[in-house]
């Protein structure tokens, strides 16, 4: 037990030393000159790759990819704790934001879609499916659509 405590503080202590001297905290090379991060390139890649393999195993498993202690929701990535706490923190960061400037980039970004799909001939709805000759839409969403045109004209 101990010498796990003294792993931990010696790992803190080159952590905190490399961190200081602008070094990478993982393999000790400089970093460049200006930069914020801690990590060289080469090691945030394989720091991303191994954490991107670390999500995909704990999805397998429907473990809670936040905590990593209990088991999500079904259907989801995450336990109903780390999903409240989410939606909190979600909530707070919306309240700050400027709702005209968020749905100005929504627009944007919806026409950009649209644009996109359009032009290589996918549904412009749900981009899945071909689009019908001489329409935007695949089958299925130009169905639902005429249906929803219907019930709303009465």
């Amino acid at each position: 037990m101990e010498r796990t405590i003294t792993q931990k503080k010696t790992n803190t202590k080159y952590y905190l030393k490399r961190k200081q001297e602008r070094k990478c905290v993982e393999c000790g090379d400089s970093l460049p000159e200006g930069s914020q991060r801690i990590r060289c390139p080469k090691c945030l890649a394989i720091r991303n790759e191994k954490q991107k393999m670390d999500i995909k195993i704990l999805k397998e498993l429907k473990i809670c990819i936040v905590c990593r202690t209990k088991y999500a929701e079904p259907f989801k990535t995450m336990c109903y704790e780390c999903g409240l706490k989410d939606r909190k923190q979600h909530k707070k960061w919306l309240a700050q934001q400027d709702k005209e400037e968020l749905n100005r980039r929504r627009r944007i970004k919806s026409k950009e879609q649209y644009e996109y799909r359009k032009a290589n001939g996918l549904c412009t709805r749900c981009g899945k499916h071909k689009a019908m000759i001489n329409h935007a839409m695949c089958e299925c969403c130009n169905e639902k659509h005429n249906e929803y045109k219907r019930l709303k004209n009465g």
